[in-house]
């Protein structure tokens, strides 16, 4: 009897519970949205994305940004690619891929957060999530404005593990600059990531050295996009 007292008690077995019941909320929500709202309207740009997805399915790669633009990318369209082979309708695709990428960088920081039995800061990202207005839920179902944020938001973390091995440290430097390069909101992300890098360098002196190829790397898809 105890021991189910004990158990019932237990902060760390509640916070698991909710963290589970937070995120089929969320699920839920979302995909409540898609299938009320976004499969059944499109706008320009959306109609562009389809377009990209049916040129990168054939193997026509016109440019690395959205097309007849200087910013945005066509990140979404090139991901949207394995379910236009599995003959998806494109007014599926499109939204499925924007809202799993909108919601990426916060599951990919509960789950990391989770897994070091960090309950309270695995419960903090969806919450953060949950306080967004419905108005950005629906934009950010639509078409993701900040495709490069959650990017970015991954790549931080990547080189902010101290546990992280040498392969993660350069693809997270490298995903850290590209989302940057992508959309200008991530620039904020992209600077507080690596001011936090430059801070704690002392504890991960190795990690120094193995941003830079990963930041080269970002460096020249920016020259390439700018030359373009």
């Amino acid at each position: 009897m105890n021991r189910k007292i004990q158990e019932i008690n237990n902060p760390d077995k509640t916070l698991k519970l909710f963290l589970i019941f937070i995120w089929i909320g969320i699920l839920i929500w979302r995909f409540s949205i898609l299938v009320r709202y976004t499969v059944n309207y499109v706008d320009d740009d959306q109609a562009l994305m389809w377009y990209g997805t049916s040129q990168f399915a054939h193997g026509d790669f016109n440019q690395p940004a959205f097309f007849g633009q200087k910013y945005g990318n066509m990140f979404e369209s090139l991901l949207m690619v394995p379910l236009y082979y599995l003959g998806y309708p494109l007014n599926y695709a499109q939204p499925i891929v924007t809202t799993l990428l909108g919601l990426s960088a916060f599951v990919y920081a509960s789950v990391l957060c989770f897994r070091r039995k960090n309950y309270w800061g695995a419960v903090l990202a969806p919450v953060l999530l949950c306080c967004m207005s419905w108005r950005w839920d629906v934009l950010t179902s639509m078409r993701c404005f900040f495709t490069g944020l959650p990017i970015t938001t991954i790549g931080c973390l990547l080189i902010n593990d101290n546990r992280a091995k040498t392969v993660k440290v350069v693809i997270g430097s490298f995903f850290a600059v590209l989302g940057a390069i992508w959309t200008s909101s991530a620039t904020a992300v992209l600077g507080i990531g690596f001011l936090y890098f430059f801070l704690h360098a002392e504890e991960r002196r190795r990690s120094v050295l193995r941003v830079i190829p990963g930041v080269i790397l970002g460096s020249f898809i920016w020259i390439y996009r700018t030359v373009f």
